[in-house]
C-alpha cells in the first residue's frame, strides 16, 4: 500500500471516525498532554470496491496534533510496511522537540506552526543526502587525455573506516563499481567529529575540466542585505555535493581506487573545482521566488525576515521547494528563530554584524610568529576582519616589510609591540551597522605619511552616528611623496571609489580636517592629476562637512601611530623616491650632533682614547685632542671631530640628501670641512653609488654599449621579419600604417597597406596572401607590438608551426632588418610624393617591386631571384623584343653564395662596429638592474620629459635570453619583459659599511 501524504482533515475529539474517500480513519481514544506530537495507532477500514475484502483492516503509524479540547490535524500516515517506518535516519519527534526548545520567541502559537511546518516538510531533514531531481550536472573536459594517478596509501587505522563508509555511498548509490580509465587518488578527510570524509584528489582532472564561471555572491555583497532584520533560521546542507547528480558521461571523469577496486561517482564529488558551480546551477533550479529573504553561499543558507510571521511563511516557502525537489538539511545544524546567528564567519544580530568571538580568541591568544610563513597566517585573520578595526593597515604597516622575500626576518622588541597593539585594537568588541539605503551616509576620512583611512556611517533611528564598516590600507611608491592636501584627496577619492556598492546614488556627507581639500573641489587652478582624481568622483551626491582633527577619530588613530624611521624606505626591491626637497637633519641625528661627545664616549675604541687623553698619556697627545669636550683628530689647519661609528652612515646619507644629492667628491670635501672619517671615500662612494633616487635620476657615465650580433640564416623562409611603418598621413581610401614583412635570407619584401595596425589584419594578410604565394618561414621575428603579443597571434602562429620570437623592448635594433626597410621605404616616399602626403598609397607596390628586383648589397643578388627563383624583367627587354636574361646558376649555388657574402660582410661591419664599443657589463641570474626610461614631453600636460626619471627599477634578471638579451621580472615575480643589456645598468643595493671609526 502507498503511503498516504498530507492528508489535511481535521477530527473534532479524540474518540472520532473520519470519512476520507471510500475509507474511514478512526483513531483509538488516546490521553496526551496538550500540544505534544506523539506516534498513535490508526486504523484504516477499506472499502470493498478498492480491495475487493470490506472487512480487512491495516494497522498504519500516523503522526498528527493532538488536543484534548480542539480539533486535531492529521499531519501524515506512513505504512507499516513501508520501508521509511521505524528508518534510522528518519527525523524523531524528540529530535523536533529539542530543537523547538532552542527558538528565541515566547509566542507558544508561533512555535506550534513551526512544528506543523517541520513535521510536514520532514523528508527535507531526513538524515540522508538527498538528489536533486530534474537536473544532471555535465562535466566538459578541454582535452580528453584518460590518467591514472597512483593511489595514496591509507593509513592502516583508517581502514575499516574506509571500507565502511564505501559500504554505506555503494548503498546509498553516492557511487558505483568502476572501469573508468580517468583515476584520480583517494583522500581521506578526518572531520572534527573523527568521522571521515571521502575526497578525490582531483588535481589532474582539474587541468582537464574547463571553467565554469558560475559562482557565490562575494561576502560583503550578502550581508549588505540585512537591513531591518529581526528573525532569522540558518540551515546547512546534508553532503552539499552528493545531492546534485552528475551526467551519465561525466560519472568516468570522478573514479578513483581503493584496494585494487576502481568507483566511480554519480553525483559531484568533493575536490573538483567545479563543485560549487554545479551546487549553484542546481539549487537555481530549486529556489525560486525567495528573493532578497534567502542568504546563499553555496551550501549555507540564512532565511532573514522581518517579523515572526513573516518568518513563518518564508521557513514554509523554503522547505516546501527544497521538499518539492528531493534536497535534505542536516537538522543538528539548522537554527530556527534566533536572533543572533553564526554566518560566513560573522555574528549577524537585528543591530548589526560582529566577529565571532571564537575567531577574536583566536586573534587575542596568537602568539608571535616565529617565521613569514605565522606572519602570513596571522594576516590572514586580520585581513579578513578588517573591516572591524579602525586604520589597522597603519598598524600592521612596520609589519609588512617582514614578508617581503628580499627582507631577511627578524623580530625583535618593536616588531612585537607592534604585533601586540593590533591584537588589542581587534580584541575591542564593535558591532557594524546595516547599511539603510534610504539614509544618507557620512564618510569620515583622513590621510597620514604613509596610510589612508576611512570610515563609514549612517544615523540609527536615535539620531546616534553608527559605523557600518572601517577601511584602511597603506601608501605605495609614489603615493609617499604626495604633499598633505594630495594625499587627504587620494583618502576621499580611494574610500569613494572602495565603497562603490554602498555610496553609488546615495547622498554622501564627507566629513574632512582638511580646510584646503573644500576650496580645491572648487578651484580652477588644480594640477592635472587633482583635476583627473575630482573628475572620477563628479557622479556622486557629495556635500562636505569641516571637521575639527581633534573629532576625527580616523585622524587621532593616523596620528597616533607616527610609525616613520627612514631605515623603512630603503629595502631591496623598493625605491625611495619619497625625499625630494632639500630639507634639514632628522631629528634623530640632529639629537645625536648635539650630543656628539656622549655618543663618542659609548664606543669602546673612542672611549679608549678619551681616556688616555684626559690622563695626559703622550703617546696619543700628537694625534688627537679634546676640544669643548668632543674628541678631534690634529689636522695641520683645523682639528677635526671624529665621528663615532654609530652616526657615520646616517651622517653621510642625510648630509647626501640635504645638499642635492651631491656626487661622493663633492660631498667628501665638503664633510672634511670640520669632520674626520676614516676611510671616507670608500664609505662615501658606497652610500652614494647606492642612493635610489641618484641611480635613477643622474645619467650613467658608463652606459652598456653591447658588441653587435650577427644574425645568419641559411636559405629563404626560415627567419620572415615583421613590423609596422606609422601611423602615416592618411590616404585617399584611409590608409594609415604599413606591413613590413622582409625575408632575412633572401631580403625579399612584401608591403601590405592597411587602416589598423591589427592582430586581426597581421593573422589575415599572412595566413591567406604570404604563406600561400611566398611560402611559409619556419621563425617569425617581430617586437613586442600588442599586435603581435596577443594571444590571437600566437596561438595562430602556433597553428602553422611557426616558431614566434621577439626583439627586445625599447630596442628595435633587434629587428634591424625590418628597421632597415622602413628607413628605405620612407626614403623612397619622400622623393616620390613630395609635398601631396596623402598620395602614398599607389607607390608602396612600385617600391616594392623596386625593392625586390634590384641586386642588395650584401647578396649581390636580387631578392626576387633567391627568393623565387625568378629574373625580374627589365624596362628595356620589352623596348629591345629580348627575354630575361636566362640565369644558368643553380638554386644551391646561389644559396651558399649569398650566405658567404651576407657571414663576410656582416663580420666586417660587426667587427667595425665594435672597435668603437667598449666592453658592457654582464649580469648573471637574480642581479638587480635599472631600466632606461623612453620619456617624451607632454605640453599640454606641462611635462618636460628633461625632468622625468632617467631609469626605472630596480628589476630583477628572470633569465638569459642570449648574450645581450634579458627577462625581467619585478619583485612580486611579475615578468616585465625581455630587454636588450643597452636599455640596463646595474642596481646597487645599500650595504653596510662595517668598518671601524678611527
Amino acid at each position: 500500500m502507498d503511503t498516504i501524504k498530507e492528508l489535511g482533515f481535521i477530527i473534532n475529539t479524540v474518540n472520532d471516525t473520519v470519512t476520507l474517500g471510500d475509507s474511514e480513519i478512526k483513531f483509538n481514544s488516546v490521553s496526551v498532554e496538550e500540544g505534544q506530537l506523539e506516534h498513535r495507532r490508526v486504523q484504516i477500514i477499506e472499502n470493498e470496491i478498492e480491495r475487493a475484502s470490506a472487512d480487512k483492516i491495516t494497522v498504519w503509524e500516523g503522526i498528527f496534533a493532538m488536543s484534548e479540547n480542539t480539533p486535531i490535524r492529521v499531519i501524515n500516515t506512513l505504512s507499516q510496511n513501508d520501508k521509511n517506518f521505524g528508518d534510522p535516519y528518519e527525523l524523531t519527534v524528540q529530535e523536533i522537540d529539542e530543537k523547538l526548545s532552542t527558538c528565541e520567541v515566547k509566542n507558544e502559537q508561533t512555535i506550534r506552526k513551526l512544528r506543523e511546518i517541520i513535521l510536514k516538510n520532514r523528508r527535507v531533514f531526513y538524515k540522508k543526502p538527498g538528489r536533486l531531481i530534474n537536473f544532471e550536472y555535465e562535466l566538459k573536459l578541454k582535452h580528453e587525455k584518460p590518467f591514472f594517478v597512483k593511489p595514496y596509501p591509507v593509513p592502516l587505522n583508517y581502514r575499516d573506516k574506509v571500507r565502511s563508509e564505501l559500504k554505506t555511498l555503494l548503498e546509498w548509490e553516492i557511487i558505483r563499481e568502476s572501469s573508468s580509465r580517468y583515476v584520480s587518488p583517494l583522500v581521506v578527510v578526518i572531520k572534527k567529529d573523527k568521522s571521515i570524509r571521502l575526497c578525490m584528489d582531483a588535481r589532474r582532472l582539474n587541468e582537464q575540466l574547463a571553467e565554469d564561471y558560475v559562482s557565490p555572491c562575494g561576502v560583503e555583497d550578502i550581508l549588505q542585505q540585512c537591513y531591518g532584520v529581526t528573525t532569522m533560521s540558518s540551515l546547512d546542507l546534508t553532503s552539499s555535493f552528493y545531492q546534485v547528480a552528475l551526467a551519465e558521461d561525466s560519472k568516468k571523469y570522478c573514479a578513483f581506487m581503493f584496494e585494487g577496486k576502481v568507483y566511480e561517482f554519480n553525483v559531484v564529488p568533493f575536490g573538483l573545482k567545479v563543485s560549487s558551480s554545479a551546487l549553484i546551477r542546481g539549487l537555481d533550479t530549486a529556489i525560486t521566488g525567495m528573493g532578497n529573504h534567502l542568504l546563499n553561499f553555496v551550501d549555507d543558507m540564512l532565511i532573514i525576515s522581518r517579523n515572526e510571521e513573516e518568518h513563518l511563511a518564508h521557513v514554509n516557502e523554503l522547505l516546501e521547494s527544497l521538499d518539492k525537489h528531493n534536497i535534505t538539511l542536516k537538522f543538528k545544524k539548522s537554527e530556527f528563530f534566533k536572533k543572533e546567528v553564526e554566518f560566513l564567519g560573522f555574528t549577524l544580530t537585528k543591530e548589526g554584524i560582529r566577529p565571532q568571538s571564537n575567531k577574536i580568541d583566536l586573534i587575542k591568544s596568537f602568539p608571535p610568529p616565529k617565521n613569514v610563513k605565522q606572519l602570513k597566517s596571522f594576516m590572514g585573520v586580520i585581513n579578513f576582519y578588517s573591516k572591524f578595526a579602525q586604520n589597522h593597515a597603519s598598524l600592521l604597516f612596520p609589519l609588512l616589510k617582514l614578508v617581503k622575500k628580499s627582507v631577511k626576518w627578524g623580530w625583535g622588541d618593536s616588531e612585537n609591540q607592534q604585533f601586540e597593539k593590533i591584537k588589542a585594537l581587534f580584541a575591542q568588541e564593535v558591532c557594524l551597522a546595516y547599511p539603510d539605503p534610504a539614509k544618507p551616509y557620512y564618510l569620515q576620512t583622513d590621510a597620514s605619511n604613509f596610510a589612508l583611512g576611512a570610515t563609514l556611517s549612517q544615523m540609527n533611528d536615535d539620531n546616534v552616528e553608527c559605523p557600518i564598516t572601517f577601511i584602511s590600507r597603506t601608501l605605495k611608491g609614489a603615493e609617499l611623496a604626495y604633499n598633505t592636501t594630495e594625499k587627504e584627496l587620494l583618502a576621499v577619492v580611494w574610500s569613494l571609489h572602495k565603497l562603490n556598492t554602498y555610496l553609488r546614488a546615495a547622498e554622501i556627507f564627507i566629513k574632512i580636517d582638511h580646510h584646503a581639500l573644500i576650496f580645491m573641489f572648487k578651484s580652477r587652478f588644480a594640477g592635472q592629476r587633482i583635476q583627473r582624481w575630482i573628475l572620477s568622483i563628479q557622479d556622486y551626491n557629495l556635500k562636505f562637512e569641516h571637521v575639527k582633527g581633534v573629532h576625527n577619530t580616523v585622524a587621532d588613530l593616523l596620528s597616533r601611530y607616527p610609525f616613520y624611521n627612514p631605515g623603512d624606505y630603503d629595502k631591496p626591491g623598493e625605491l625611495s623616491i619619497a625625499l625630494s626637497k632639500i630639507q634639514r637633519f632628522s631629528k634623530n641625528l640632529s639629537v645625536k650632533l648635539a650630543t656628539l661627545a656622549s655618543e663618542q664616549r659609548l664606543e669602546p675604541r673612542l672611549k679608549n682614547i678619551v681616556d688616555l687623553l684626559e690622563a695626559n698619556d703622550e703617546r696619543i697627545k700628537n694625534k688627537f685632542v679634546l676640544q669643548n669636550g668632543l674628541l678631534c683628530k690634529k689636522q695641520a689647519n683645523l682639528n677635526k671631530i671624529v665621528i663615532p661609528l654609530s652616526c657615520i652612515e646616517e651622517l653621510i646619507t642625510e648630509t647626501h640628501l640635504a645638499y642635492g644629492h651631491l656626487g661622493s667628491k663633492k660631498l667628501a670635501k665638503l664633510l672634511s670641512e670640520r669632520f674626520f672619517i676614516k676611510n671616507m671615500k670608500h664609505r662615501l662612494s658606497q652610500i652614494v653609488a647606492s642612493c635610489d633616487l641618484c641611480q635613477v635620476n643622474k645619467h650613467c657615465t658608463r652606459p652598456n654599449v653591447a658588441k653587435q650580433q650577427i644574425i645568419l640564416t641559411c636559405k629563404p623562409s626560415e627567419l620572415l621579419c615583421i613590423d609596422f611603418l606609422g601611423p602615416l598621413t592618411p590616404s585617399r581610401y584611409g590608409m594609415r600604417n604599413v606591413l613590413v614583412t622582409i625575408d632575412a635570407f633572401s631580403k625579399f619584401v612584401v608591403l601590405y597597406p592597411c587602416r589598423k595596425q591589427t592582430t586581426s589584419f597581421v593573422i589575415k594578410v599572412l595566413k591567406n596572401d604570404y604563406f600561400q604565394h611566398y611560402g611559409k618561414p619556419h621563425v617569425v621575428c617581430c617586437d613586442h607590438g600588442s599586435q603581435f603579443t596577443s594571444k590571437s597571434f600566437k596561438t595562430a602562429m602556433s597553428a602553422e608551426n611557426i616558431k614566434l620570437t621577439f626583439s627586445s623592448i625599447r630596442h628595435p635594433s633587434s629587428n634591424g632588418i625590418c628597421e632597415r626597410v622602413n628607413k628605405t621605404l620612407v626614403t623612397f616616399l619622400r622623393m616620390f610624393i613630395k609635398d601631396k602626403h596623402t598620395a602614398w598609397e599607389p607607390y608602396i607596390k612600385t617600391i616594392q617591386d623596386i625593392m625586390n628586383e634590384t641586386h642588395h648589397e650584401t647578396t649581390e643578388f636580387t631578392p626576387l631571384e633567391l627568393h623565387l627563383n625568378k629574373k625580374p624583367e627589365r624596362i628595356w627587354d620589352r623596348l629591345l623584343g629580348v627575354p630575361p636574361i636566362n640565369d644558368a646558376i643553380p638554386v644551391e649555388r646561389k644559396d651558399q653564395l649569398a650566405y658567404d657574402r651576407i657571414k663576410n660582410k656582416r663580420s666586417r661591419r660587426a667587427d667595425k662596429v665594435n672597435e668603437k664599443r667598449g666592453n658592457c657589463d654582464k649580469f648573471l641570474m637574480g642581479d638587480k638592474v635599472l631600466i632606461k626610461c623612453k620619456n617624451s614631453s607632454d605640453q599640454e600636460n606641462k611635462i618636460l620629459a628633461k625632468f622625468m626619471q632617467i631609469y626605472e627599477g630596480p628589476y630583477i634578471i628572470k633569465s638569459i635570453l642570449g648574450e645581450n638579451t634579458y627577462l625581467l621580472e619585478d619583485s612580486n615575480s611579475r615578468v616585465k619583459g625581455q630587454f636588450h643589456v643597452n636599455d640596463l645598468i646595474r642596481y646597487r643595493q645599500k650595504v653596510s659599511t662595517n668598518l671601524t671609526p678611527i
